[in-house]
């Protein structure tokens, strides 16, 4: 079994101002830095053998703080593309406000578990959240052949992967906040991500 720890980034100005990032690369603001500070008193028990982050620096700002306590020279520390967050196509860059009226028949796609299509749509030049669910566990899946000693894995991502995540994997419907943790394992007996090894 292999322990694996999901952290949102720390908040950005597009946060506050309540714009949707997607795949634009913003910065941590100083309540996001923070929050990554704040994260490493929670993490400070912790003990990871493989880190992986977004290439966004918004998130692996999040991960150098959080994990500051850590002997980051020694642990593998991995940015992919395949952890950024959701390409969100017509809406990056504007506001939550033009998302909703725009994209409400999306968005209730999305946030319905039971609709067949709701892993299937995406917003006008985005992705859906199956092609950023697949990426997440390629990449996941990569990296624990690469490391097979890795027990115990932290990564450092984004709001809407996680939500994917965590609706596919647990059937639940949930919205993580900046730095929220999301802790899931991965069976090496069954060979996939699980909610919880039998």
């Amino acid at each position: 079994m292999i322990k694996i720890l999901l952290f949102r980034h720390g908040e950005t100005n597009w946060n506050k101002k309540g714009l949707m990032q997607g795949q634009t690369d913003i910065p941590l603001n100083v309540t996001g830095l923070a929050q990554a500070f704040e994260l490493t008193d929670m993490l400070k028990g912790e003990s990871f053998d493989l880190v992986l982050s977004s290439d966004l620096s918004r998130a692996h700002q999040t991960a150098r703080v959080a994990l500051k306590q850590h002997d980051l020279g020694n642990i593998p520390f991995i940015l992919s593309k395949n952890l950024r967050e959701i390409n969100f196509g017509d809406v990056e860059g504007k506001s939550r406000e033009y998302l909703f009226s725009n994209y409400s028949h999306v968005l209730d796609i999305w946030d319905d578990l039971n609709h067949e299509q709701s892993f299937d749509v995406a917003i006008k030049g985005g992705e859906s959240p199956r092609q950023v669910i697949n990426r997440f566990l390629q990449c996941l899946e990569d990296n624990l052949n690469k490391h097979p000693n890795a027990k115990r894995v932290a990564i450092f991502t984004h709001g809407n992967l996680m939500k994917s995540v965590n609706k596919y994997i647990n059937k639940e419907f949930k919205l993580f906040g900046n730095c929220e943790a999301l802790e899931l394992t991965y069976c090496l007996e069954e060979g996939k991500l699980v909610p919880n090894c039998k």
